[in-house]
């Protein structure tokens, strides 16, 4: 593998088909040096985190907690439970039953 910066780029070469443990450390280094930063990115754990953006541009996140067990999120920033119009400030703890989802539209106070 070979790697070099070019421009306002990289381009980045792999010379092989990667076995699962490259194939993962290579996943692993593309998000690290290529993805912008995300506040919303969750390490591990059951709770999952997606967003997208309404008819009005307004950003929306969906949590989902695959477990039986109870779950907990620190949001990042201020938002508002579409379903049941909860609010939660930036850094509050955002609880989630199990098998629970919570859909999310961004507020700002």
């Amino acid at each position: 593998m070979t790697s070099h910066v070019h421009g306002k780029g990289r381009v980045t070469y792999c010379g092989t088909v990667p076995d699962p443990e490259l194939g993962s450390s290579l996943a692993r280094w593309i998000a690290k040096t290529s993805l912008p930063a995300n506040s919303w990115r969750l390490a591990g754990g059951t709770v999952t985190s997606m967003g997208a953006r309404n008819g009005q541009g307004r950003r929306l996140r969906f949590l989902a907690n695959w477990s039986w067990e109870p779950a907990e999120v620190k949001v990042p920033e201020g938002v508002r439970d579409v379903l049941n119009g909860e609010r939660f400030e930036a850094g509050a703890s955002l609880p989630l039953g199990p098998w629970d989802v919570r859909v999310l539209v961004g507020e700002l106070f």
